[in-house]
């Protein structure tokens, strides 16, 4: 075996390994976005989509109020697709409260919301929570 053939097998295994890293990786953060989405009629945590390389713009009507919620129109089956591939993986939520949900902002408490504008149920936000843990969640995957 000549040494351009070691060296190419040696990238592929490599490439693998990266790719199921960056699956496990993926896939917890995203899988934790969505668990801490609030669930009221479960619209909003019906309607992530996971896609690739370029933001969804659908948003769903029906409502999940299960644990995982819709999770698009694939439910957990689309999480568990993530592949280990060296494309951009996107979680995209486009109801137009989602912003008020992870950055507060409503006008006044209500017993769905604390005082400073949050839901009570994800009293600081979801994504910015989830990104914080990043690190801890990427060492956790495998990552160095």
């Amino acid at each position: 075996m000549s040494f351009s053939l070691d060296v190419a097998k040696i990238a592929e295994k490599q490439k693998a390994e990266i790719g199921q890293i960056k699956r496990s990786i993926v896939f917890a953060l995203f899988r934790d976005v969505i668990k801490m989405s609030p669930v009221d009629k479960g619209r909003f945590k019906g309607n992530w989509f996971i896609t690739e390389n370029t933001p969804s713009n659908f948003s769903r009507i029906d409502t999940d109020t299960s644990p995982m919620g819709g999770v698009g129109p694939v439910s957990f089956a689309e999480l568990e697709s993530i592949r280990g591939n060296f494309t951009v993986d996107i979680l995209t939520n486009n109801l137009v409260y989602g912003p008020l949900l992870e950055f507060g902002g409503y006008n006044h408490a209500t017993d769905k919301t604390n005082p400073r504008g949050y839901s009570s149920q994800a009293p600081f936000g979801m994504m910015r929570v989830t990104l914080r843990r990043f690190n801890r969640i990427a060492k956790e995957k495998g990552w160095k």
